[in-house]
């Protein structure tokens, strides 16, 4: 009985020193793409990286072009 704990527990270390790895190599300053959060070239990016655009004009009757118009089928 005492074999099969020793066994589960070197069974145990190297999985923890694998999770830890795992986790400092996840800690990125800033994620490459979450969410179209780093597409600059969307609204949400835009509000993410607190920019203005053609895609988040300051003024919002301009920068979007003409509305469009819904036909139905």
């Amino acid at each position: 009985m005492s074999f099969s704990q020793s066994e589960s527990l070197s069974i145990s270390l190297p999985s923890s020193t694998a999770s830890l790895s795992v986790s400092t190599a996840t800690t990125t300053s800033v994620p490459s793409v979450y969410c179209s959060r780093g597409n600059k070239k969307t609204e949400r990016g835009k509000r993410f990286n607190h920019s203005y655009g053609n895609a988040r004009p300051r003024n919002k009757n301009k920068g979007r072009g003409p509305a469009s118009v819904l036909v139905p089928p």
